[in-house]
């Protein structure tokens, strides 16, 4: 495992409309819905983010953060595991990744009984071996 990961791996570029941000060497794009999603509060809500092109991702840690919460993991999943022990507590019990979903690049997060502060900037990525390969962002409001 090199210490290092190379600029190429790291690189990014602003999204297109409707799309996340694209790793260029890894070639993927996570797909993202170009405007905010708008959710009634106490209902719930799906954040769609779809790995183009498709990959299977359930071997893969997949995770939603908000870098504006500490601590700010939403949800993780690696390996076929949840791993909410460092959630943030307002989001406990609440959120879920489809592990049948994930099998076709669907890492979109699932959110119950949204709440006035679930409103904010959201980020989805998926890994492996530790290397960050596409980070994509959206709003919930």
């Amino acid at each position: 495992e090199p210490e290092e990961a190379e600029p190429e791996q790291t690189r990014e570029r602003e999204p297109e409309p409707g799309h996340g941000v694209d790793n260029t060497r890894a070639g993927n794009t996570l797909v993202v819905p170009s405007q905010p999603i708008i959710a009634p509060v106490g209902s719930d809500v799906t954040l769609p983010c779809q790995l183009d092109p498709v990959k299977d991702l359930r071997d893969m840690m997949v995770g939603w953060v908000r870098h504006d919460l500490t601590p700010g993991y939403i949800h993780i999943r690696n390996n076929h595991l949840d791993f909410l022990i460092d959630q943030n507590s307002l989001y406990l019990g609440r959120t879920s990744v489809s592990e049948s979903r994930l099998q076709q690049g669907d890492m979109s997060l699932s959110l119950t009984r949204v709440r006035v502060s679930d409103g904010g900037k959201y980020s989805s990525s998926f890994g492996c071996n530790r290397t960050l390969w596409v980070t994509s962002y959206f709003g919930l409001t």
